[in-house]
Order: C-alpha cells, then structure tokens, then sequence
C-alpha cells in the first residue's frame, strides 16, 4: 500500500500558507507564497496548485501518493465547494474545487509528477527517510475529526452543507480517490487547533483569527457549526460602532474588522499621529507587529493601540458568549503573535463585560500559530 499525503492550502490576505503532511498528520513540511489579487484574486489557485507541484517534486511524492487537498479561504463557504464573498482577494460565488482540480491537473502535465513517475522516498519533517509500506490514511484522518458531525451520517452531512463529507473528484492526472474540500478559513483554523492545538481538551469553542481580516468559527459540542449561508462565526462583520464613515472591506460600516485586524490597528495608529501624537515609531513604515513591539519598548500611543485593540475584541467575545458559551477562545492569525501585549486587555475587557456565568472561559493564543488553518484543511479530509 501506497504512503498517502495530503495538503493544506490556507489562503490569505496578503499570503497562502501552504502545507503537506504525511501519515498520522506529520507536517512534511510547510512554506508560503504570497497572495496575488491582481485581476479579482484570478492567479491565486493556479500559483498555489503550481507551488505545490513543484514542493510534491522535489520531495518526490507523485499524484498517486495524495489523498487530497483542503483550500481554506476568507469568506463563506457553503457548500465545501465554492467560495460566495471573500473581499479581502476579490472573490465572488466561486468554483474553488474545480478551479483547484484544473489547475493542479494542468500543473502536474507541465511537471510530469504524476503517477508514473512516481518517487519512492520522501522528506518526512525534513529529515529524507525510506518510505515505509503503510496503510491508506484516509481512516486515520477521518478519525482524528469523527468526533465532529460524529451523530449524523456522510448523506445528512452533506444535505446540511456541514462540507465534511464532499464527493470524490476524477480527473486523468488524480488517483480516482483524490479529494478536494473548501472550507473557511477560520474554521480550518478552528479544526487545526481542535484536533493539533490548543483545544484539544475542549468540546466548545470559539476561533478567532486576526491578520488581513478578522476570521471566527465556532465547535459546539465537537462539531463545527457552519450556518444555513455559511457565516456562522463571521464575527469580523459585527456591528461595533454605528457612527462610523469609512466603509469595511466588506462595504458595511463600523465592523469589528475595521478595528482590531492588521489594516485596522495601524489605521488608528496613524490617525493618532497625524492629530498629534507622539510615538517611538514612524508613521510611513507601521505595522501591526512593528506597534506591539513598540508597547515593549515603552511606546505609551503603541500600548493605547493595543489596549483599544484588546478591549473592543473582549467586548465582542463577551456578546457571542451570550449566544454559543464556549468555554474556550482561541485566537490565532498574525496579530495574535503579540501575545499578553493584546491577549491581557482582550481578558479584562472579556470579565467586565460578560455575561457573569461566563466568566469562567479561557482566552488563550492559539498553539499552531499561523499554521493553524493549513492543518486544519488538510487533516479535516
């Protein structure tokens, strides 16, 4: 029996994590490559499809070798198929399986990795072992999810869009059993960090990521809720301030977006400034990073910021509380790196403002990192 891989594909704002990962859900290994919007985000699926080829040869794993593929991307996704909105690369109502499966297809022709030049070693968490005769894991990877959707079968899966159980995709160049699923991106994450991460001993909880934009899924009682449209979590699009001006991504005013992502926290920062105020940092070469560094070097605009930041994600936490209960929030993505310097005030401003019973819910940085969403696509196969 033939060793089994899979990848994950984690599609952001500004770059695609992408990830292959043999037996057991061991990381091959995993890299990136930046996110081209151009031409409404038309070049993204080719450019990762054909990065990913070319890792599979130099690791000399064939398509014969893959069990599939799992594309995380921001926005709604319904289906397990198409993406609806994801504003922050352009996309609207798209066909990402088959657009996965051409581009693959037409990648695999061009660099002659298909079945028949088929590799008999692999770089397995880079070190080059001898592949040993294993068994498929498609059993394995189902398992390490089953406890999520466990109670309904793979037709009701399907007939609630839950996108867990998708149909099996052909294609000359692809094994018959090569598999391909859409998913959202923070609800990848979710799963990463579920069955990899910080959730494991969890069975209700509540990811969020903060990077271009503000991502969010919910796993209630070990399953992952996805909402009749796909919005389930989309907590990036709550209403925060009802007097904004300036339009969200989305074309909505006064999303939590605006405030506590990447873009918003450095757009605040710079309105400070420009009104006056004084800081270690300079205004033409801002970042998220670069502002929650700064609070450890003294920064007191940078460490007002982060503060802002920190409260105004706790408050939101503490309104969907109110609805889902979860006893764990996770936060990941880019800005999460900047630890207690935003994890601390997002914990206070959580206590203030909760519903007391609540009060009781961890606030934690997520284990995987910005990895979080490449596992979660991959291993949820």
């Amino acid at each position: 029996m033939k060793r089994k891989y899979t990848a994950g594909i984690d599609i952001g704002g500004t770059g695609t994590k992408l990830g292959l990962f043999a037996y057991g859900g061991k990381p091959v290994e995993i890299w990136s490559i930046p996110t081209d919007t151009a031409d409404h985000g038309g070049h993204i699926i080719k450019n990762a499809a054909e990065s990913l080829c070319r890792k599979m040869k130099a690791l000399g794993v064939s398509s014969a070798d893959m069990e599939g593929a799992g594309i995380a991307v921001p926005g709604a996704v319904k289906d397990g198929i198409h993406a609806e909105v994801c504003p922050n690369i352009g996309w609207m109502h798209r066909d990402v399986r088959a657009e996965f499966i051409e581009a693959f297809s037409a990648a695999l022709l061009s660099g002659q990795i298909h079945a028949e030049t088929a590799g008999r070693e692999a770089y397995v968490a880079g070190e080059k072992k001898r592949e040993p005769e294993t068994a498929d894991t498609s059993a394995l990877f189902r398992t390490s999810l089953a406890h999520i959707n466990s109670s309904i079968t793979c037709e009701e899966a399907n007939d609630r869009g839950c996108g867990f159980f998708e149909p099996w995709l052909d294609s000359e160049l692809l094994p018959p059993s090569f598999r391909v699923k859409v998913m959202n991106d923070a609800a990848a994450a979710a799963c990463g960090e579920f069955t990899a991460g910080g959730g494991r001993s969890s069975r209700t909880m509540m990811m969020v990521t903060l990077g271009t934009g503000v991502g969010a899924a919910v796993i209630a009682d070990g399953r992952l809720i996805n909402g009749v449209f796909g919005c389930a979590g989309e907590i990036g699009h709550m209403n925060v301030n009802p007097t904004e001006t300036e339009k969200c991504s989305c074309g909505r005013r006064g999303c939590l977006e605006q405030y506590v992502s990447a873009g918003g926290i450095v757009h605040r920062m710079k309105k400070y400034l420009e009104s006056g105020g004084k800081s270690l940092l300079d205004e033409n070469s801002l970042s998220a990073e670069n502002i929650s560094d700064a609070v450890y070097n003294g920064d007191e605009l940078a460490e007002r910021v982060m503060k802002e930041t920190g409260s105004l994600l706790g408050r939101a936490l503490a309104t969907v509380s109110c609805v889902i209960d979860p006893g764990l929030f996770v936060i990941g993505g880019g800005v999460a790196e900047a630890g207690e310097v935003l994890l601390t005030p997002v914990r206070e401003s959580y206590i203030n403002t909760c519903y007391p019973p609540s009060a009781g819910a961890r606030i934690i940085k997520a284990e995987l990192g910005g990895n979080a969403g490449v596992y979660g696509c991959a291993l949820s196969l």
